[in-house]
Order: structure tokens, then sequence, then C-alpha cells
């Protein structure tokens, strides 16, 4: 079970990949498949033995590397 906190952090991280991935711009991919490939990522991150925390905070980061684009 996942605290309240990095659930709340968790869903912010996902927010925020759905907004600034290029895909969100372009319509290349729906939302819903932005947010599997968000999933996908800490998922990825977690099996590869990662701290939960630190698997969204990559999340994040990839999300603002895209903000500008």
């Amino acid at each position: 079970m996942m605290d309240p906190n990095t659930r709340a952090d968790l869903r912010h991280a996902v927010w925020l990949a759905v907004l600034y991935w290029p895909n969100s711009h372009l319509g290349d991919l729906s939302p819903r498949e932005d947010i599997r490939g968000a999933f996908r990522l800490i998922r990825s991150r977690l099996r590869a033995g990662e701290h939960i925390q630190s698997a969204i905070g990559a999340l994040e980061t990839s999300a603002y590397r895209h903000a500008y684009m």
C-alpha cells in the first residue's frame, strides 16, 4: 500500500507527463497512452531497484525536460 503523500506525488508526476510530453501537443498518442507510458517508466525504474520517490522524480524530470519544446 502506498502512503497518501507518495500517491499524490505520483499523480502529480503523471499529470505533468501528460501535460508536457511531446505527444500531448502533437496528438500522436492519446492522453491514456501517455498515462500508460508514464506508469511504464515508473515500473521499469522500480524493477531496476530504485525507490518509488526516485522513480517519481525521474518521471517529473522527463516531463519538465519537454515543457518548453
